[in-house]
Formats: C-alpha cells, sequence, structure tokens
C-alpha cells in the first residue's frame, strides 16, 4: 500500500513538474517583431510601434500598445494552443520551432518574440550631386517613409500607389504616372522640382551614400534602388 501511496505522489510530482516547464515557456514578457499580410512583412519598430503581452504564473496577464492603456488580461494552455483574452477578445498563439509565439487573424499573421524589434531600415546619408545628369535613369522604389512611419513600398498598394518604377531624365521626372510640368534644377547638390499648385507640391530628389536614392513628395520620403538597364 505505501508503495502504491509512494508512486502515486511521484507520478503527480512528476506531473506537475511537466506542466510547470511548459508553462515556463509562454510565461513571461512577449514583444511583437513582425506582421504578415498578402506576402508583405512590417516591422513595428519601423513604424514606430509596439505591442507587448506579459504573461503572469498564475494566468493572468497584461497587454500594452503604443499610446494605448494597458489592459488586463488572461491567458490559457490547452495542448499547443495558447489563448490570450483581453477584453474579452480572444486571440491564440502556437509556439513554433524557434520559439516565437504566432498568432494567425484571417489573413494576417503576427509574430511575437522575447526581446523587442530593432528598426530593420536606415536611410544612407545624402551626397551632393555634381551634375543633374547624376539622377538619371530608371528607378524602382523600395521603402516608404510616411511622417516616421517606414513600410516596404508594397504595402502602399491599397491606398492606389502600385507603381514603384520612377524615370529621371534631364531632370524630368516621372512618378506615379505623371511627368514633372518642367525640368528641374540641381540646387545645393538636389534635384528640386518645382509645381504650378504651389511650393507644398514641390519635389526634392536627393542621392544617397549607398547609391540610392530619396524622393521627397510633401514630407513623404520614396526610397528608390536604381534598375540595371540590360543593353
Amino acid at each position: 500500500m505505501l508503495k502504491k501511496f509512494t508512486a502515486l505522489l511521484l507520478a503527480v510530482f512528476m506531473l506537475t513538474a511537466m506542466a510547470t516547464a511548459q508553462s515556463a515557456e509562454y510565461t513571461g514578457v512577449w514583444y511583437l517583431l513582425s506582421i504578415e499580410s498578402e506576402g508583405i512583412t512590417i516591422n513595428p519598430a519601423d513604424m514606430g510601434m509596439e505591442m507587448i503581452i506579459t504573461l503572469n504564473d498564475d494566468g493572468s496577464g497584461m497587454v500594452s500598445s503604443t499610446d494605448e492603456e494597458e489592459t488586463p488580461a488572461t491567458w490559457t494552455l490547452e495542448g499547443d494552443v495558447l489563448t490570450v483574452v483581453a477584453e474579452e477578445e480572444p486571440l491564440s498563439f502556437v509556439l513554433n520551432e524557434e520559439g516565437k509565439l504566432v498568432a494567425s487573424i484571417e489573413e494576417t499573421t503576427m509574430i511575437f518574440d522575447r526581446e523587442p524589434p530593432v528598426a530593420g531600415f536606415a536611410a544612407a546619408a545624402e551626397v551632393a550631386a555634381e551634375d543633374i545628369s547624376d539622377f538619371d535613369g530608371t528607378w524602382n522604389i523600395t521603402m516608404v517613409n510616411a511622417y516616421g512611419m517606414v513600410v516596404p513600398f508594397a504595402a502602399m498598394a491599397e491606398s492606389g500607389l502600385e507603381d514603384a518604377t520612377v524615370l529621371i531624365d534631364n531632370g524630368v521626372l516621372t512618378a506615379f504616372a505623371v511627368t514633372s510640368e518642367e525640368a528641374g534644377t540641381l540646387v545645393d547638390g538636389k534635384l528640386m522640382i518645382g509645381s504650378s499648385l504651389g511650393d507644398e507640391y514641390a519635389q526634392s530628389v536627393s542621392l544617397l551614400e549607398d547609391g540610392t536614392l530619396a524622393l521627397n513628395y510633401m514630407g513623404i520620403i520614396f526610397y528608390c534602388e536604381k534598375v540595371e538597364v540590360m543593353e
């Protein structure tokens, strides 16, 4: 009888230890690492955004995000599915092979990690052009800085911006299917292109140290890579 009782206690202890070890995989602080939708990956650090989920040992938690108050949450674990509930809205996660929490909502995937993300894009320094012809060529928009929020250009498709091609020929610029009314001029190493609509619609183009180009239009900066033309 004593042996059976001891064996039972040992079994309970082992199950408790396994459950505790499993829960330890999930408890702690998780940071939103990336958002993926329709083949486009957005780094929240590039957007000046953050989302943090804290999971406590007792099943309580907290969800916080940029410019929002912290929201109390609860969490449960059933098999390999972690469910976090905040403001009565459940969100389910699985732990992938890399130890990251992955949640899918319709066509959007959110990935959380133990460490906060770091900005993945940094524009190179500007360099002064020596001649207006330095801007000539076919360029392809890759990234967009919209008032401090940096996203891949592909993410702008929903707003109607789909054509990533920029053409520059002797100071005349064509972008988004619109050609500048007149050729720009070289001012302090930049290509300055005026507009009859007023100065706020003027465009400036700068060359960057890494061979890319920055097109500034109404405070939105479009970063472009030069397209190699096959002869």
